[in-house]
């Protein structure tokens, strides 16, 4: 299941990159240069959030979870959970 998330996940965020990101960047010679760098931040960020998610859900399979470190696997998924939340929640306001 985590494979398949990481594969889902990734999908969506080339998505939202070629048509979101290239939507934006192509109307960059309409803004101004603090727009231009939002919307570079923007693109960035998620590719960097993508990047983090990507590399802790496809290693998690090759580790085995058990009593020692079933906690540290809750708080890394719940830190993803959080900050792909906090990134929704920015996107649609």
């Amino acid at each position: 299941m985590l494979g398949e998330s990481a594969t889902l996940h990734t999908n969506h965020t080339q998505k939202e990159d070629e048509r979101i990101c290239g939507y934006l960047k192509t109307m960059d010679s309409k803004k101004s240069q603090v727009e231009q760098r939002v919307v570079a931040d923007f693109c960035s960020e998620m590719k960097n959030i993508s990047i983090t998610i990507f590399s802790s859900v496809s290693q998690s399979p090759n580790i085995p979870v058990n009593e020692k470190n079933v906690a540290d696997f809750i708080k890394e998924f719940s830190e993803m959970g959080f900050i792909l939340q906090d990134r929704i929640e920015r996107e649609e306001s």
